[in-house]
């Protein structure tokens, strides 16, 4: 198979020229403009909200936002827009907190948004975490280290668990 028979991603850039002219979906026909604009499917949002945010205008940014937020998407979604759109970081958060997190995308949110790493530490409490999510917020997360603690003694903690938070608890 020759690299140009390789399929590419699906993004208004990569679409070939003669198809930008009339990109047909389902008979209707479809500008080159109307596919950059990214209404399409929840990753080309994600994606273009990640691209926007390197520098375009904070209108076009804001456009595309709002539009993500009144769909419904992912906290894998969001999840990846807290780690590279540093300008929604907090809204993308604020969504991820609202919408039955896991226990990763609850480290994310504590990890990529100090605003909200209380709550999404008292969320991932709730959780019942293991002994192992337990020692890595008390190594870094110093805020949630007493209520870490006291939730990991009452888990029959291993003797490396207690080792491996012992420097953290010194200091």
């Amino acid at each position: 198979m020759s690299a140009s028979s390789v399929p590419k991603p699906h993004h208004a850039s990569s679409v070939a020229p003669e198809a930008q002219k009339d990109l047909s979906v389902e008979g209707v026909s479809k500008s080159s403009d109307s596919v950059s604009q990214r209404v399409g499917n929840a990753h080309t949002e994600i994606q273009g909200i990640i691209e926007l945010d390197s520098g375009e205008t904070s209108t076009a940014l804001r456009s595309l936002w709002k539009q993500l937020v009144e769909s419904e998407q992912s906290n894998d979604d969001l999840t990846s827009v807290m780690s590279s759109a540093l300008r929604f970081q907090e809204e993308a958060g604020k969504k991820v907190l609202a919408q039955n997190p896991g226990i990763s995308e609850l480290f994310s949110v504590m990890t990529y948004v100090p605003k909200l790493r209380d709550e999404a530490g008292r969320q991932l409490l709730a959780q019942h975490p293991s002994n192992s999510d337990l020692c890595y917020m008390i190594r870094n997360f110093p805020r949630l280290r007493e209520e870490a603690y006291t939730q990991l003694l009452t888990q029959s903690p291993s003797t490396d668990n207690l080792l491996s938070i012992r420097p953290s608890l010194l200091s």
